[in-house]
């Protein structure tokens, strides 16, 4: 892959420069084409210690790429002057002259790994595998060959920590750099002349080299999370820095959880992580690379709510054994050759060894041609979960954003389904119900759990007697995958829930959420229907011809796109077209903190559109319709004297104003900060939301002042108070 001749060359290459900064930033950026690119370059003259400081940019719109390949060719042209280009796109306002600070960094385009160290950018792809890099850019080749590999994502990371994890969790799998991680970190640009300023090395043009059989052109998160699972957090012991690293080593053939015999375990682990790392890299690992190949490995088997055999104490024992390995003192590999001759033969054992089984074959497609001619009679009628929102046996769908309350009210639904209830003021049928919640642990169920049979009228007793939650956080969640060819193949998850569906007789199946589950590309057409009609659908045939209807409700997340547009859509349109019904949760621009509006995107088979939606608010734990019939009389008081003030406002010349400003009063914040205290907010919102939806106040304006005034045919009923 990385074999190529040395080139001395002292000419930029703009071409090469183009493609990579193109490929980062170019094309799909999912809303986030306002982003600036950081473009980094080296001190020509060297400060007193000899160091070319890395301290000056230029930040460059997406659209100025033309601009930034020009300057950095100018730039890089002056001998001993480096070029970089930020890996992530910085926020729009950040100052466009002068390094951007981690707090700038906006979002990432693409993952990567860096692979300075020796052999490190040979054995790459025997670890990427089939989940090939998209861009591969040699950095150097003397004194040994170092590369940059990226990964094109679909849709832009977002969450700095989420995108660092990342990184670090693929450095850790391929001997990368660990350091480069943090947001704002610079790379190397393809194309510039590589000027040395490390022992050993020469003049060299960055290059770009194409892959011999290229993989995929984009990758979804969950994808590379899966290859390379995320490092989350790190702490350091004595010099060696331990983490809970989730990316798993190759098989060690060790036993399986460990109470008893730990000493014992810890030393099996290390000789056979010291074996695998040496016979994957040719060299002796230092004490940090062997915590860092066996401590998942260990972790995972061993119960470390037992004093004695904890991180520190497997850190101090990787020291050890390096030492004595390299005095020649572990019985049976006294040497880097006989380590590496034991790990060839287990190699070899685990090659001639059947392939372990990855996967389920997609359930068979059972369904017939139906003749039209037999269609006779009156069809049945069609069944609802909710009365126009949610159909029966049917796969519909809820998005909205991170914490808006999505997860909370497909919970709602969940135990209204069970007992046959009232769900945000609207009836639901009994039925059994199982909800798969990928996000949230059984401790946070069982909060939320209280809360919302309280608000059910059940506070004491349980009667779910046919309503699951399952917690899943932490978990392999994914449904199915696909190959490179896009064939799908299922998970034993997918298999575990088809048992639970039909033992049970599950009537409602709650999928939370969709980034969990989906084990494919999100803008694929193909794909997303395969998850969505195929996938879950077949809960519901499996269902049918058991004699039960099933319903699925999926959750996900709203695309930037789709979040900016306000349809709440995400990545490809099959999102919206495979799906029967779709909800979207979010909040109003102007009011409580506590409201929500649900809204009717879609609905085959009843009105659909903005003007069809539910005005909600969060109160004792749950989501509630504002402006119930029980809070009727209490309401009515809190419009009256809403009303008064509003009428007083207006009166004096300094009327509320119906959207947040500088020059005024809103409207909400001003009776939340006079009523809120002698009013409870679910009562005041629902007042306030039936005096706008009703017009009773509207926005009005005169010659010196402009807000809400009282409407004219109210005018007299407020005078006589």
């Amino acid at each position: 892959m990385l074999s190529a001749s040395i080139h001395t060359l002292s000419k930029p290459d703009s071409d090469a420069m183009r493609a990579h900064v193109e490929h980062l930033f170019g094309g799909y950026l999912d809303g986030f084409h306002d982003g600036l690119i950081e473009l980094s370059w080296t001190d020509v003259v060297p400060d007193d210690s000899g160091r070319h400081r890395l301290r000056s940019a230029r930040l460059f719109s997406t659209t100025e790429i033309d601009e930034l390949i020009s300057e950095a060719a100018r730039l890089n042209a002056q001998p001993m002057c480096n070029v970089y280009i930020g890996a992530a796109l910085r926020k729009p306002d950040t100052a466009p002259f002068g390094r951007a600070a981690d707090k700038d960094a906006w979002c990432l385009t693409a993952a990567y790994v860096d692979l300075d160290d020796e052999g490190a950018a040979i054995a790459a792809k025997d670890i990427y595998g089939k989940v090939k890099p998209t861009l591969v850019v040699v950095t150097g080749y003397a004194p040994h060959t170092r590369a940059q590999l990226w990964w094109r994502l679909d849709e832009p990371l977002t969450d700095p920590a989420e995108w660092s994890a990342l990184i670090k969790g693929m450095a850790a799998a391929m001997r990368g750099d660990p350091t480069v991680a943090n947001p704002s970190r610079v790379m190397r640009l393809a194309g510039s002349v590589a000027w040395p300023v490390k022992e050993g090395r020469t003049v060299e043009i960055t290059k770009i080299v194409p892959l011999t059989e290229p993989g995929q052109l984009c990758y979804a998160y969950s994808h590379l999370a899966a290859l390379f699972p995320p490092v989350i957090t790190s702490v350091s012991t004595q010099g060696v820095t331990t983490h809970p690293v989730q990316h798993t080593t190759n098989s060690l053939g060790l036993a399986d959880k460990i109470n008893d015999g730990r000493e014992r375990y810890m030393r099996d682990t290390l000789a056979a992580a010291l074996i695998e790392y040496i016979g994957t890299n040719g060299t002796t690992p230092t004490a940090q690379d062997l915590y860092d190949a066996a401590w998942p490995q260990y972790e995972r088997k061993v119960d470390l709510t037992r004093s004695g055999r904890g991180s520190a104490e497997f850190a101090e024992k990787c020291r050890y054994t390096v030492q004595r390995f390299e005095r020649g003192e572990i019985r049976g590999i006294p040497t880097l050759d006989a380590a590496i001759e034991i790990y060839k033969s287990k190699a070899q054992a685990r090659h001639a060894a059947p392939p372990p089984p990855v996967g389920i074959e997609p359930p068979a497609d059972e369904s017939q041609p139906v003749l039209v001619a037999d269609l006779t009679g009156h069809p049945p009628e069609r069944e609802w979960i909710v009365p126009d929102w949610l159909p029966k046996g049917v796969v519909s769908s809820l998005s909205g954003d991170g914490g808006m309350g999505k997860t909370l009210i497909a919970q709602q639904l969940l135990y209204a389904a069970g007992v046959g209830g009232k769900w945000l003021g609207l009836d639901v049928p009994k039925m059994a119900g199982l909800g798969v919640f990928c996000e949230d642990d059984q401790d946070e169920l069982h909060r939320r759990h209280v809360d919302i049979k309280t608000d059910l009228g059940y506070a004491v007793g349980n009667p779910f007697e046919h309503t699951w939650v399952w917690p899943r956080v932490g978990s392999d969640n994914l449904l199915v995958t696909f190959d490179r060819e896009n064939r799908p193949l299922m998970s034993p998850f997918f298999a575990d829930i088809m048992r639970h569906v039909m033992a049970k007789r599950i009537e409602l199946l709650i999928l939370d959420t969709v980034a969990d589950l989906f084990g494919g590309n999100e803008i694929i057409r193909a794909q997303v229907n395969y998850f969505i009609k195929s996938a879950c659908g077949s809960f519901i045939a499996q269902a049918k011809n058991a004699g039960f209807t099933l319903s699925v409700l999926l959750l996900s997340h709203p695309s930037q796109a789709g979040r900016n547009s306000g349809s709440g859509e995400s990545g490809s349109t099959a999102w919206n077209n495979a799906v029967r019904a779709r909800l979207y949760l979010t909040r109003p621009e102007d009011g409580l903190p506590e409201q929500r509006i649900l809204t009717r995107k879609k609905s085959n088979y009843s009105a659909s559109g903005d003007d069809v939606k539910l005005e909600l608010i969060w109160a004792n734990g749950v989501l509630k319709p504002l402006g119930q019939d029980e809070r009727g009389l209490a309401v009515r008081s809190a419009e009256a004297q809403i009303l008064q003030l509003v009428k007083q406002a207006w009166e004096t010349g300094a009327p509320y104003k119906a959207k947040r400003s500088s020059d005024g009063v809103f409207l909400d914040d001003a009776m939340l900060r006079i009523l809120g205290g002698k009013i409870p907010q679910i009562v005041l919102a629902s007042a306030l939301c039936n005096l706008k939806n009703s017009r009773k106040i509207v926005t009005d304006k005169a010659r010196t002042k402009r807000g809400y005034n009282v409407a004219g045919d109210v005018c007299g009923d407020v005078g006589d108070e």
